[in-house]
């Protein structure tokens, strides 16, 4: 598949997953469009992107607010004229126990994990069903699948996820546009900077995260040659299908991870 002729749109965009994806399709010459909350960080990222192409762009946007979402799906459609690949990156995770969790964080994860999703869709498909094509990535976790202790809210927007992009999969199909969601397993990314993750030693924390640009080869790849579902590593849908079949001995490990 040529991608030089494509519109991307990435959530996220200025680190981790966001920008090694942004990296990879800017390379096959794509058109992308980062978007994050820190302008020196977009900015950052771009340079290394307009090596590959100069109509590469970046905007500030808080994706937790609607209106902003909606503004800046509108400055993208007036600059490029379509939205070809969205790919719904942004995202948080506090590690604490759910009662020890404040209402504002609860409400700030499910905000930029879920509903930064809901709406971006939501402004995006119009546009798409008038191409007549599209691709909707979104970026869940194996948490949506295996959840883990001190992260209930971060595996729940997750799972959200999920199951929302699995409904578009089925509602979208007839207007040519696909939806693919990505499961990364723990990855080298700032979702680890909150301050709560020091509960969790870094040693055991990063021992098998992997290196975002990993993920991002599977999301192209996803992209060349369609999947609905892409699990990474690929040895964690062993480990899922192992978790409906042995559910109560594999808890038990769980039960003993950090907290």
């Amino acid at each position: 598949m040529d991608l030089s002729k494509e519109v991307v749109v990435i959530t996220g965009g200025s680190s981790g997953i966001g920008k090694s994806t942004a990296i990879e399709f800017a390379k096959k010459g794509a058109s992308v469009i980062i978007i994050g909350r820190t302008k020196s960080k977009l900015i950052d990222v771009l340079d290394q992107l307009k090596k590959y192409n100069e109509k590469c762009s970046c905007i500030v946007c808080d994706v937790k607010d609607k209106n902003k979402i909606n503004s800046t799906i509108k400055l993208i459609l007036e600059k490029y004229g379509r939205i070809d690949i969205l790919v719904n990156n942004a995202g948080i995770a506090i590690y604490n126990e759910f009662s020890d969790l404040k209402d504002e964080e609860i409400h700030e994860i499910f905000d930029t994990n879920f509903f930064s999703i809901v709406y971006f869709c939501k402004y995006a498909i119009p546009i798409m069903k008038n191409q007549s094509y599209g691709h909707i990535i979104n970026v869940s976790s194996v948490v949506s699948k295996i959840s883990s202790p001190n992260l209930a809210i971060y595996s729940a927007s997750k799972s959200a996820v999920y199951a929302f992009s699995e409904s578009l999969y089925y509602e979208l199909k007839k207007y040519g546009i696909k939806v693919t969601v990505v499961c990364p397993g723990a990855t080298k990314t700032n979702l680890f900077n909150n301050k709560s993750w020091e509960k969790f030693p870094a040693e055991k924390r990063h021992k098998n995260a992997m290196p975002p640009e990993k993920v991002a080869k599977e999301i192209i790849n996803s992209v060349k040659k369609y999947k609905f579902e892409v699990i990474v590593p690929k040895s964690f849908n062993f480990k899922i299908k192992a978790l409906h079949l042995f559910r109560n001995s594999i808890m038990k490990k769980i039960e003993k991870l950090p907290r």
